[in-house]
């Protein structure tokens, strides 16, 4: 048997003699050879050097007999050994337990270890699960460099803090997102963006912060990610100015989120370019933290969520009015600003309506009046007698102020009629044409007539009628 390096030997012995319950020592550890022995002196020896004229060690004398008995807490298995075996368990749990590692290594290997051993081995595990935190951002420059690199369009942003020249520049904040994506979202995504933010559990922790869409698959579309030291207004700014820049500002973008510290009072201020919805799901999170669940209030609220029309949306809300007031209240709270701002554009809009149908009846009075002042001349010559008879004892004294007639105008609520119901009220509204309408009404015309106007004489079909009769 080979091996590539003396180190893959040694990590293969050590392997055999943990599984096999015996304790090793290296006897000898150079750099052309290794031998090992038993530690209890049984006899066990293995011996391994280089191959003359190649690259390879091999195994030159082995005695594979043990006299000794089987060792429970076996030193061979150091905190490198037992953290190879923690590893997938790292993988797929964070929460792993200095408990929980040598109560496996126990039932699995039948090996007993320390805690201080247990503790080394999930932090060399941890580290080569999540890497090396000193390395990843010493090399950020680079990777920013790269991402250039391939592709110019792509937006790379690092902020470092350097009080003085003398200190080592300190990490700030990280902004980074491809051109593809940001071309992709533009022409092929709605514009519907979700943001949100997470804590990083590494060794100098921060805020992850994240930019996400929707694909015409409806599959999550990574737009820009940034990383941050806290979850501020100042970094939430940062951050939705640099991913606005990127994707533009010709379309008004929708964004989603959860109530995120300072995030809120920054889509306060961009509101002439942006809307902002909260996510229902961390909504109704906080109102069931509340007001407890039930399926009732569950599907009030999912429903008023859900509605297409303003009207849907009134009738569930009066409903979870009626059942909780409380709920209803705070709920109300929460959109409180969007609901304000549709109200204010519709009374908006009802007074500009408003005005313009009173300027316009205004102005048509105004014109009525002053056609009834002014009366052109010799109407009389050109209407005869008796229309003159009729219209003269019609004709109202206007020496006399008369009082205009109020025009009542109804009142507009601003509420939207749904497009089913409106393309029902056009189409009802048409005239009807065609045989049977006011148009063209259903005549029964006499035979006679019809078949004089057809060419056939009355005789000739008084004969057909009794030859049909008989």
């Amino acid at each position: 048997m080979e091996f590539n390096t003396l180190v893959d030997f040694k990590e293969a012995i050590r392997e055999w003699s943990v599984l096999n319950g015996r304790e090793i020592s290296f006897v000898k550890n150079e750099s052309y050879r290794v031998r090992v022995e038993c530690k209890a002196k049984c006899g066990f020896l293995v011996l391994c050097s280089k191959v003359g004229h190649k690259h390879t060690y091999a195994i030159k004398t082995l005695v594979d007999t043990h006299t000794c008995a089987r060792v429970l807490n076996n030193r061979s298995a150091n905190s490198r050994w037992v953290a190879k075996h923690v590893v997938k368990k790292m993988q797929s749990s964070e929460n792993v337990r200095i408990r929980d590692i040598m109560q496996d290594v126990r039932q699995k290997f039948s090996v007993g270890i320390t805690v201080a051993r247990a503790w080394k081995a999930k932090l060399m595990a941890k580290k080569i699960v999540e890497g090396d935190a000193d390395m990843q951002y010493a090399a950020l420059w680079r990777y920013a460099s790269e991402l250039k690199r391939v592709n110019s369009g792509n937006t790379v942003k690092i902020n470092v803090e350097r009080p003085s020249p003398t200190i080592q520049p300190r990490f700030g904040s990280f902004y980074f997102s491809f051109d593809g994506c940001n071309k992709g979202f533009i022409n092929g995504c709605r514009p519907f963006i979700g943001v949100d933010g997470c804590h990083l559990k590494t060794k100098y922790c921060g805020q992850l912060l994240i930019a996400v869409g929707r694909d015409p698959n409806d599959q999550y579309f990574p737009l820009a990610f940034g990383v941050v030291e806290t979850e501020t207004k100042e970094s939430w700014r940062w951050f939705i100015q640099l991913l606005m820049e990127d994707i533009g500002h010709d379309k008004r973008i929708v964004f989603i989120s959860d109530q995120q510290k300072g995030l809120v009072a920054v889509f306060d201020e961009m509101f002439e370019r942006i809307e902002h919805r909260f996510c229902l799901r961390h909504l109704y999170a906080n109102f069931k933290k509340k007001f407890g669940g039930g399926t009732l209030i569950r599907d009030l609220m999912m429903g008023a969520a859900k509605s297409t029309y303003h009207q849907a949306w009134m009738q569930k809300m009066n409903e979870l009015k009626n059942v909780d007031f409380n709920a209803w209240t705070w709920l109300m709270r929460k959109v409180k600003a969007k609901v304000t701002e549709v109200v204010q554009n519709d009374d908006q809009a009802e007074n500009e309506e408003q005005n313009n149908v009173e300027t316009e009846f205004v102005q048509n009075d105004d014109q009525a009046a002053v056609q009834n002042d002014v009366e052109p001349e010799n109407v009389h010559d050109e209407v005869p007698n008796d229309v003159q008879s009729q219209t003269q004892s019609c004709v109202v004294d206007t020496s006399q102020p008369q009082p205009k007639k109020k025009k009542t105008i109804k009142p507009h609520h601003g509420l939207k009629i749904r497009r089913s119901e409106r393309i029902k009220l056009s189409w009802f509204k048409k005239p009807i044409t065609g045989p049977g309408s006011s148009e063209q009404p259903i005549t029964i015309e006499d035979p006679a007539e019809t078949s004089s106007s057809l060419g056939v004489s009355t005789r000739s079909l008084k004969k057909w009628k009794k030859q049909k009769s008989s």
